[in-house]
C-alpha cells in the first residue's frame, strides 16, 4: 500500500522528478527545490489519551528546530480525530512556509484533493495576500486512501453575531437536512487575546463554560479544542484565522462531512491581494480547503451586519450568551461584554435602533455604553466604512432619533476623523469617565 501511495503521489505531484526512484521512496523535490535544512518537515500524527483528554500531535521541523503542534479534545470525541492524514497540519504550516519561502515535506499522506487545491490555487493566492513570492511546494509521502467520512455538519461557535446567525440560518427547517448544523466547535487557536498561552487558555475555558450551557440549550454538542497553534503560527489572528479554524475542522473529518465557516464580511467585500484580515478571502479560499471527506464553505456572506444582528435578536438564547467583546477584561463581573469596545458599541447601537438593547442587560454593560453612545453616533453619521453605512441606513429606516448636535458634528467632520471614535477616541476617554459623561450629555440635544 505504501508503494501504491508513493506512485500516486509521484503521478499527481506536478513538481516530481521523473525517475524510477520516485516510486520507491517519499516524493522527492525537483532539482530546483531547497535543501532539507530549508524545508518544513511534518511527521505522522500521533493520537494519544491521557485521563479524560485525547490529543493528536505532530512533530514538525521548522527553521532547524523541532516543534510539536498539538490539539486536545475531550476523550469522548476521540473517534472524531482523523489520524490517517496530515491535512490539518499541512494547513497549519502554510503561513509559516510561505513567509519563510520554504517547501513543506510530509512523512505521511494527505488528501489528494487538498494537495491539488493548495498547490495549484491556494499557495499563489496566499502568497499574493502576504506579499511573498509563490515558491512554496508540498511534497507528500502519498495520498490518503479513499474513505467515507461522517455525516455531521459542524460550525465554529464563539457566541458572536456571526456564529449565532450561522446557527439561525442552518437550523432544521431553514435548510435541507444535509446542511443542518449538528455540532458546534469552540477553538483555542488565537481568538482569546494572544496574551500568552496561559492567559489565552484561561479566557478560553471561561468562555467555553458559558458557551457549553448555550449549546445545551440550543440542542447541539459543543466540542472544545485546545491547542498550541497560536504559538506555532506566531502571527496576528486576523491575518490567519480562516486557516487556523479550518485546520481544526480537518482534524475531525472522520465525523464531519461539512464545515460551515461564519463569514466576517458580506460577499460584496470579497477581494484577493494584500490585506490584514483573511475574512476578505474566505469565499474563494474555503472551498480550496475541502477534502474528499470534508466540504468547507462560507456561511452568512449574503447578509449585512445589521441583518445578521436582526436575526440574532430572534434567538432567545442570545439574550444570555451573546459575546462580541474584544476587551472582556473591561467588562464588569458577570457580564461578557464591556459595552464600549469597537465591537460592543457597534452591536449595542444596532440592537438599540431595533429596540432590543434592554433585553441584553444580562450580557452588556449598558451603563458604560450609555456613557459613549452619542460619541459613537458621530462615527455612524460621518464615517464611510461599510458597517457604519449599514447602521446609518437602519437609522433612516427606523426613523431613529439622533441628537442634532451629533448630526452636525458627524456631517462636518472629515470621514477619516469620524472613523476614529470607536478605535481611538472612546478607548482614550475610558480613563476619564467624568469627562466622557459630560461630553455625552452635551451632545444629547
Amino acid at each position: 500500500m505504501a508503494t501504491v501511495n508513493n506512485i500516486l503521489a509521484r503521478d499527481m505531484n506536478p513538481y516530481r522528478e521523473d525517475s524510477a526512484s520516485a516510486v520507491r521512496k517519499t516524493v522527492p523535490a525537483n532539482t530546483n527545490a531547497k535543501t532539507d535544512a530549508e524545508e518544513i518537515i511534518i511527521s505522522p500524527p500521533v493520537v494519544s489519551t491521557e485521563g479524560e483528554r485525547a490529543r493528536i500531535a505532530s512533530d514538525i521541523r521548522i527553521g532547524g528546530n523541532m516543534k510539536t503542534l498539538w490539539f486536545e479534545i475531550d476523550e469522548i470525541y476521540k473517534n472524531y480525530l482523523a489520524g490517517d492524514t496530515l491535512d490539518a497540519f499541512v494547513v497549519a504550516s502554510l503561513i509559516p512556509a510561505i513567509l519563510r519561502g520554504e517547501n513543506i515535506r510530509l512523512k505521511g499522506p494527505m488528501s489528494a484533493k487538498l494537495f491539488y487545491n493548495i498547490s495549484c490555487s491556494l499557495i499563489p493566492i496566499l502568497s499574493e495576500y502576504l506579499e511573498k513570492p509563490s515558491v512554496t511546494r508540498i511534497f507528500p509521502d502519498g495520498f490518503t486512501a479513499a474513505t467515507t467520512g461522517g455525516a455531521g455538519v459542524a460550525a465554529g461557535f464563539s457566541g458572536g453575531v456571526d456564529s449565532f446567525c450561522n446557527y439561525y440560518d442552518h437550523s432544521h427547517g431553514r435548510v435541507p437536512d444535509a446542511f443542518a448544523l449538528t455540532h458546534f466547535i469552540f477553538n483555542n487557536v488565537g481568538a482569546h487575546g494572544q496574551q500568552g498561552m496561559d492567559a489565552d487558555r484561561a479566557l478560553f475555558l471561561r468562555r467555553f463554560a458559558r458557551l457549553r450551557d448555550c449549546a445545551d440549550k440550543l440542542g447541539r454538542p459543543a466540542v472544545a479544542v485546545d491547542s498550541n497553534l497560536d504559538e506555532f503560527i506566531g502571527q496576528k489572528f486576523e491575518l490567519t484565522h480562516t486557516l487556523r479554524n479550518t485546520a481544526v475542522a480537518l482534524l475531525m473529518q472522520k465525523e464531519f462531512c461539512k464545515f460551515l465557516y461564519s463569514s466576517g464580511y458580506p460577499l460584496s467585500e470579497t477581494r484577493l491581494g494584500p490585506d490584514s484580515n483573511m475574512s476578505h478571502l474566505e469565499p474563494v479560499i474555503l472551498p480550496l480547503l475541502s477534502t474528499e471527506r470534508l466540504e468547507c464553505m462560507g456561511s452568512g456572506g449574503r447578509h449585512s451586519r445589521v441583518e445578521k444582528t436582526r436575526r440574532v435578536a430572534e434567538i432567545a438564547e442570545s439574550r444570555h450568551y451573546l459575546d462580541v467583546c474584544v476587551a472582556p477584561h473591561n467588562a464588569p463581573e458577570g457580564l461578557a461584554n464591556c459595552g464600549v469596545c469597537w465591537k460592543c458599541i457597534r452591536t449595542a447601537t444596532t440592537l438599540k435602533i431595533f429596540g432590543k438593547l434592554e433585553e441584553y442587560a444580562h450580557v452588556f454593560d449598558l451603563k458604560s455604553f450609555a456613557m459613549f453612545e452619542n460619541l459613537y453616533l458621530i462615527e455612524v453619521i460621518g464615517g464611510k466604512t461599510p458597517y457604519v453605512k449599514e447602521i446609518r441606513q437602519l437609522i433612516a429606516e427606523k426613523n431613529f432619533p439622533v441628537p442634532r448636535l451629533v448630526r452636525l458634528i458627524g456631517t462636518l467632520l472629515p470621514a477619516a476623523v469620524a472613523q476614529q471614535f470607536s478605535m481611538r477616541i472612546i478607548p482614550a476617554l475610558l480613563r476619564h469617565k467624568s469627562i466622557a459623561r459630560f461630553i455625552n450629555r452635551s451632545l444629547a440635544w
